[in-house]
């Protein structure tokens, strides 16, 4: 049984638009932040990784079964002074689902933003938990 799995059904959401120039590039630039998805005893975590964020640039939705996780492009720094002769840090928009089970407590689910990590939890519902025993040797 799949509890939580990557969405691809609106299309693999990485970079968009046309061949990149330098000006396109920083204008249309759009981002898969890389995730992490844990399985433990009561709930499953989602972990984004998302630096230069703050937790008021995300909006996270529950529609149905898909879980949605988007932020517009990012506010960046500028150089006043110099040109750059590289860029690497783009602050782009992003928007990732995630497939969820029916296993998990939808009216429960938080989410955290600490050190460019966004972190869901997703409790389990009480009944879909393992039940665990000892069982004795006779």
């Amino acid at each position: 049984m799949v509890l939580v799995q990557p969405n691809y059904r609106f299309g693999f959401p990485h970079r968009e638009g046309p061949y990149f120039n330098r000006e396109e590039e920083e204008r249309d630039c759009r981002c898969m932040p890389a995730s992490n998805i844990i399985k433990y005893d009561d709930h499953a975590e989602i972990h984004l990784f998302v630096p230069g964020r703050t937790k008021e640039d995300f909006k996270i939705n529950l529609d149905n079964d898909v879980l949605n996780i988007s932020a517009k492009a990012g506010d960046e720094e500028m150089n006043e002074k110099g040109e750059y002769i590289q860029k690497e840090f783009v602050i782009g928009e992003f928007d990732r689902n995630f497939q969820v089970s029916d296993i998990i407590d939808a009216e429960k689910i938080e989410a955290t933003y600490d050190a460019g990590i966004l972190k869901l939890i997703l409790p389990f519902r009480e009944e879909q938990r393992p039940k665990k025993r000892d069982i004795q040797i006779m």
